[in-house]
């Protein structure tokens, strides 16, 4: 719907519109040369009146809140997934990344490497062996299997202990876990022994972080 009256203005611009429509009058009467038309004035004033109602709405937008927050944010804020210094924010994803990545690796790294900053894995195999965790795994070619043993050792009281079964998978001549149990307990069943022990292994790990 098209706006030609005051009733489409703020009433707090219809009083200016008001008061500049009357000193458009006076200076009208006051400065016309000569006589003209009833027809002339009436289509003078309705062109003064529209671009008087044209300035007046112009004014009104551009002083308007929303227009000015619009201006100066033309962006409407920081792209997705930056934080408000333009940094990616993905520094949450690459940590809990890595620190996945260490809980999988863990079972195949070297013992020294681990042993030397994870107390919580140290703790546990000592707990096991009844020895020093460094000194348990010595000659264990990662920490997977020496975890694994220690529990193996455990569960089947295997006579001569933990040290007894080290004997066996570790060194020259060495075996397979499987093949130790079977040796050192025959009456255990060595494959279910062996899952056993290698998924026990990996929650000590998964738990105890790195």
């Amino acid at each position: 719907m098209r706006c030609n009256t005051r009733a489409c203005i703020p009433f707090h611009f219809q009083r200016i519109v008001g008061l500049i429509e009357e000193i458009l009058g006076k200076v009208a009467r006051s400065t016309l040369p000569v006589p003209v038309s009833p027809e002339y004035r009436i289509q003078e004033a309705s062109v003064k009146r529209t671009h008087l109602i044209l300035f007046v709405a112009v004014t009104f937008a551009c002083s308007s809140p929303a227009f000015a927050q619009r201006s100066s944010h033309p962006g409407g804020g920081p792209p997705a997934g930056h934080g408000p210094s333009g940094a990616p924010a993905s520094g949450t994803g690459e940590a809990n990344k890595t620190g996945a990545m260490s809980h999988t690796d863990m079972s195949h790294a070297s013992p020294s490497d681990v042993l030397s900053h994870n107390t919580a894995i140290a703790g546990k195999i000592k707990s096991l062996t009844g020895e020093e965790a460094q000194t348990a795994c010595n000659g264990f070619k990662n920490l997977g299997q020496c975890v694994a043993a220690a529990h193996v050792a455990k569960n089947l009281d295997i006579p001569g202990g933990f040290d007894a079964l080290k004997a066996k998978v570790t060194g020259t001549g060495s075996m397979s876990l499987g093949k130790a149990i079977e040796q050192l307990s025959p009456n255990a069943g060595a494959k279910s022994e062996t899952k056993k022990a290698n998924k026990q292994a990996a929650d000590d790990m998964k738990e105890s972080g790195s």
